[in-house]
C-alpha cells in the first residue's frame, strides 16, 4: 500500500510540473493562495464602501432571494415533482403536528 501511495504523489508530482508549477513549495502554494483570498477580500470590503444604500439593499435582497431559491429549489438533487419518494410536499419544513398536539394537551392517538 506504501509503494502505490508513493507512487501516487510521484505521479501527482511530476503532472504539477508539467502543468507550470515548477514543483513549489506547499508553503509558496499557500502564500500564493492567501494573497489571492486577501486580494479579493479587500475588493470586496472597496465595493461595499462604495455603494450607496440603495445599492447595499438591493445586493441583500439578490442574496436572500438566491438562498431562499437554493433552499427550496432542490432538496440532494430532488424537487418536489421529481423525487424517488413521492413526496410532494419534500421542499417544504416538516412539522410533526401529532408531537404538536400532544406538547399542547391536546388529544393523542390512543386516547
Amino acid at each position: 500500500r506504501e509503494k502505490i501511495d508513493t507512487r501516487k504523489r510521484k505521479r501527482k508530482r511530476e503532472q504539477e510540473q508539467e502543468k507550470g508549477n515548477m514543483g513549489k513549495s506547499r508553503k509558496e502554494e499557500e502564500y500564493e493562495r492567501e494573497e489571492r483570498r486577501h486580494r479579493r477580500k479587500e475588493e470586496k470590503l472597496k465595493r461595499k464602501l462604495a455603494e450607496t444604500p440603495e445599492e447595499k439593499r438591493r445586493r441583500r435582497l439578490e442574496k436572500k432571494a438566491r438562498k431562499y431559491k437554493s433552499s427550496t429549489e432542490a432538496i440532494a438533487g430532488y424537487t418536489n415533482e421529481n423525487n424517488p419518494f413521492g413526496d410532494s410536499n419534500l421542499t417544504e419544513r416538516f412539522v410533526w403536528k401529532l408531537k404538536e398536539e400532544v406538547d399542547e394537551g391536546g388529544s393523542s392517538r390512543n386516547g
